[in-house]
């Protein structure tokens, strides 16, 4: 079981200091910064390789701009970008530890999460993008996240 934990730092700096505007051309640009390319592009959502050395190293882009333009997102189209940062299927021994190792690197480059939870999930709530930090039985997983996308989910998930 391998994790990228640096790798995941690196993407997550490049992140944080990416001029989002959530447009399409966001996907290209972030591929040409982290060094990622794009697989498949689709009218829903785009297949991302990264660079993490990992088993399975892809990323899943949302798309949806109907949903986007309801909130107030001008042209904006990308939801959210998500990433595995670990091989597949996680021994459950490890998870926690992995996650820890990665909050861990993420706060030295992110600063205090806006929130965690006493299963290692963790958020950073920044002004362009927020970052979350996440675990199932298959492996560990970043999600990039448009602020205006995580106020919408929020507040249904509210409801």
């Amino acid at each position: 079981m391998h994790a990228d934990i640096e790798g995941a730092g690196r993407a997550v700096k490049i992140a944080k200091t990416f001029r989002w505007t959530w447009k399409d051309e966001d996907v290209s640009q972030f591929c040409d910064a982290a060094g990622w390319q794009i697989e498949h592009q689709r009218k829903r959502g785009a297949t991302l390789v990264t660079d993490l050395q990992i088993d399975k190293p892809y990323s899943f882009v949302g798309l949806d701009r109907s949903l986007l333009q309801q909130q107030g997102g001008t042209k904006e189209s990308v939801t959210h970008i998500d990433f595995r940062i670990t091989d597949s299927r996680i021994p459950p021994g490890q998870r926690r530890a992995i996650l820890d190792q990665l909050n861990e690197r993420l706060t030295a480059v992110l600063g205090t999460p806006t929130w965690w939870d006493v299963d290692g999930q963790a958020a950073w709530y920044l002004r362009c993008v927020i970052v979350l930090v996440a675990a199932d039985d298959d492996a560990t997983y970043i999600d990039l996240v448009n602020p205006l996308y995580q106020k919408w989910h929020d507040e249904t998930e509210d409801r």
